[in-house]
C-alpha cells in the first residue's frame, strides 16, 4: 500500500514498490541474446581463424567502443591512473578466457561447451575464500556441489566433453573467467597502500565521479574541499539564486552575484573554471526531484546529500539505494530557546551519515520519515510559512535570516569529506563504528553509531535503477514523462 496524501505531490512509503522493470529486463535479454549472437560468430570462424587470433580480434573490436566512451565523458586521463598490474592480469585472462573457450566451440557442440562453462560462477564462489577471504557457509558449498552434479547431469554422469583436451581448455577458460571476476572486485576496493592525502589519493580521486546535491552551506565547503582533492568529475545540484543573506557562508559568491539574482551552481562552475581547469564541473540548476537532475545525479560513483530539507533528503536517498551509490548526509542544526524573554542557543549540533548500498538508508535511521515529509510539504502550501522556515535553516526560533555559521558548517563539511577519505584510503583500524557522526558544540561532544544501531529494512527499490516509476514514485515518473 501506498501512503499518499492530498498535498502532497510526492510522498515515500517504506513499503512502496515499483511496477515496472520490463525495460530493464528487455536488455539484460538484448545483452544475453547478443553474447549468444557472438558465440555463435566466434565458433563459426574457428575452422578457419586461430583462438588466440579469434581472441585477439574480439578484444580489438572492443577497444574503440571503449575509449570513445572515456573520450565523450571526458574521463580519458583516468586511462593512466589505474592499478596497472591488476589490470595487465586481467587482461591476460581474458585472452586465456576467450582463446580457452573458442578452441573449445571449435571441437565440441556449442551446447556442451555452455554446460561446461556453467561452473564458472561456481568457482567465482569458491575462490572468494582464498582470494578475498570471504565466508562462504555450509549451505553455499552445498549448491556449489549440486551445481557441479548439475553440470555432469547435462553433460551426462560420465562427464562426456569434459574429459577431452577441448573440454579441459573450455574448464580452463571458466577458470580464468572466475579469477578475472575476482579481480574485477580487487580493483573497486580502495588499495590499502593508500597514503592518505598523497599523490596517489589525488590520482586515485581524479578517476570519481561525485554529486552534490545542495551548493549551498555546506554543500559548497564539500565542493571545495572535494576540488582540492582532487576529484575528477563534479555534478552539483542546486535550483536556487544567490541572495544577500548567502554571501556570509557560501565560498566565491559576492554582492554582484546576489544583486543580479545568479544562480548558485554557475558562480560555483564559473569560480572553479579557474582554479580546477582540468576537474569536469556539471552545473545542473535544477531541484533534485526533477528528472534531468536525478539522471545527472545517477551518472555518479558518489553521492553527498548538503540540503536542509526532508524531500531533497529523501530523493538522495532513493535514488542512491536505486543506483547503489554510497551515500553521504550531512546536516547542520542550531537550535534556540527563549528563557525569560531572552534567546539562548540550545545546542550547536551536526550530523553526518554515511550509508552504503545494501544497508540501512536515511529513512531506516529516522532522518526522515513520511509525517516529516508530508508536514514538510504541507508547509510548503503555506508560501509564507514555508518561507519562514527556510530562513530559519540553521538556527529555528531566531528569526535570523543569515546567520554567520560558517564555522559550524566548516566543521562539519570537513567531517563528512574525512569520511569519504576514510572509506577510500582505509587508515582507520576499524570504519564499522562509523556509520553515523554526531557532535555538540556546546557540550564538546562527539558520538558515533555503527550500522548494528539501526534496523534496516531491505527496500524494494534496491538496485532498481532508474526503471519506471521512477525511484518508485508516480509522482516522478509523470515528470520525466513531461
Amino acid at each position: 500500500m501506498r501512503i499518499r496524501t492530498t498535498a502532497s505531490p510526492i510522498v515515500m512509503s517504506a513499503s512502496s514498490a515499483p511496477t515496472d522493470a520490463r525495460a530493464a529486463a528487455l536488455w539484460m535479454l538484448f545483452a544475453v541474446l547478443a553474447f549468444a549472437g557472438m558465440d555463435a560468430g566466434m565458433k563459426w570462424i574457428a575452422n578457419d581463424y586461430s583462438a588466440f587470433q579469434v581472441a585477439t580480434f574480439r578484444s580489438l573490436a572492443t577497444l574503440p567502443l571503449i575509449v570513445g566512451w572515456l573520450l565523450l565523458r571526458g574521463r580519458a586521463g583516468s586511462l593512466l591512473r589505474i592499478h596497472w598490474p591488476l589490470h595487465l592480469l586481467r587482461g591476460i585472462l581474458g585472452v586465456g578466457m576467450i582463446a580457452g573457450f573458442v578452441y573449445g566451440l571449435a571441437r565440441m557442440p556449442l551446447s556442451t561447451a555452455y554446460a561446461i562453462v556453467f561452473v564458472s560462477p561456481l568457482m567465482v564462489t569458491a575462490l572468494a575464500v582464498p582470494l578475498l577471504g570471504e565466508k562462504v557457509g555450509p549451505r553455499r558449498w552445498t549448491a556449489i556441489a549440486l551445481g557441479v552434479v548439475g553440470v555432469l547431469v547435462v553433460l551426462r554422469p560420465t562427464g562426456e566433453g569434459m574429459a577431452t583436451l577441448a573440454g579441459l581448455a573450455v574448464v580452463g577458460g571458466a577458470l580464468c573467467y572466475a579469477i578475472a571476476s575476482i579481480t574485477v572486485r580487487k580493483l573497486a576496493q580502495p588499495s590499502s597502500r593508500t597514503l592518505p592525502f598523497s599523490a596517489e589519493m589525488r590520482a586515485e580521486f581524479s578517476s570519481l565521479s561525485v554529486a552534490i546535491v545542495g551548493i549551498s552551506g555546506t554543500g559548497s565547503l564539500v565542493a571545495e574541499m572535494l576540488l582540492r582533492m582532487g576529484i575528477g568529475e563534479l555534478i552539483v545540484i542546486d535550483d536556487d539564486h544567490v541572495e544577500s543573506k548567502n554571501l556570509n557562508r557560501i565560498l566565491n559568491t559576492t554582492a554582484a552575484d546576489a544583486l543580479s539574482g545568479r544562480l548558485k551552481v554557475d558562480v560555483f562552475k564559473d569560480a572553479y573554471a579557474l582554479s580546477h581547469p582540468d576537474t569536469l564541473v556539471i552545473a545542473v540548476s535544477e531541484r533534485i526531484d526533477t528528472w534531468s537532475a536525478i539522471r545527472a545525479a545517477a551518472d555518479a560513483d558518489i553521492v553527498f546529500s548538503c540540503v536542509d530539507t526532508m524531500d531533497g533528503r529523501h530523493i538522495a536517498d532513493r535514488l542512491a539505494t536505486s543506483m547503489l551509490q554510497p551515500l553521504f548526509d550531512v546536516g547542520v542544526n542550531i537550535p534556540v530557546f527563549h528563557p525569560r524573554g531572552q534567546i539562548k542557543i540550545a545546542n550547536i549540533a551536526g550530523r553526518i551519515d554515511f550509508v552504503q548500498p545494501g544497508r540501512s538508508t536515511l529513512l531506516d535511521r529516522g532522518v526522515y520519515s513520511p509525517e516529516r515529509l508530508a508536514a514538510e510539504d504541507l508547509r510548503k502550501q503555506n508560501p509564507e510559512a514555508f518561507e519562514q522556515q527556510v530562513k530559519e535553516g540553521y538556527m529555528p526560533g531566531s528569526h535570523e535570516e543569515a546567520p554567520a555559521v560558517i564555522s559550524v558548517n566548516m566543521r562539519a563539511a570537513s567531517m563528512v569529506v574525512q569520511e569519504l577519505v576514510a572509506r577510500f584510503t582505509p587508515y582507520r583500524k576499524d570504519n564499522r563504528p562509523y556509520a553515523r557522526t554526531e557532535f555538540d558544540l556546546v557540550i564538546e561532544e562527539t558520538t558515533h553509531a555503527s550500522e548494528t544501531d539501526f534496523l534496516s529494512k531491505r527496500s524494494a527499490q534496491t538496485a532498481l535503477g532508474l526503471s519506471a516509476p521512477l525511484l518508485g514514485l508516480p509522482a516522478l515518473e509523470d515528470k520525466r514523462c513531461a
